[in-house]
């Protein structure tokens, strides 16, 4: 096997582990924004999500309305 070809093997192995990291992600977003949506539904305020965040009261926002 050529170093030409093991680096092709290296990049395939690297886009398939960023491909499923993604998913992994858009995964975890969505139970975000359901657990954030839950809590606002039983009066959360804004700043203590986003303090359990450690984000900002905009984020959480964000985050509800789909953007995030």
């Amino acid at each position: 096997m050529s170093d030409i070809d093991t680096k092709l093997g290296h990049v395939t192995k690297l886009t398939r582990d960023i491909r499923a990291h993604q998913i992994g992600i858009v995964q975890t977003s969505k139970r975000r924004r359901t657990m954030v949506l839950w809590l606002r539904e039983r009066d959360v305020p804004y700043k203590e999500i986003a303090t359990a965040m450690a984000t900002s009261e905009q984020t959480v926002y964000n985050i509800i309305k789909g953007d995030l």
